[in-house]
């Protein structure tokens, strides 16, 4: 589903990747500007696992989230 943000005189595209589940339709990605999110996070990922092993990602993911918690958001 593409969208066009228009800001400052600047037309940024932004386009959402979808899939339906039942009887929902649900993003799964966003793309913006040719930058997928999915793609990045995949590819921050597996740097962390190739560094840290899974368990290394697992942990800095469960500390953000207490970290998140703990401010209340």
């Amino acid at each position: 589903m593409p969208t066009l943000i228009k800001h400052n005189n600047l037309d940024i595209p932004i386009h959402y990747k979808l899939h339906k589940t039942q009887d929902r339709w649900r993003v799964y990605d966003v793309v913006i500007e040719g930058v997928s999110l999915v793609r990045n996070y995949r590819t921050q990922f597996s740097s962390i696992i190739k560094k840290e092993k899974y368990a290394g990602l697992v942990q800095r993911i469960d500390e953000k989230l207490g970290k998140i918690a703990a401010e209340g958001k």
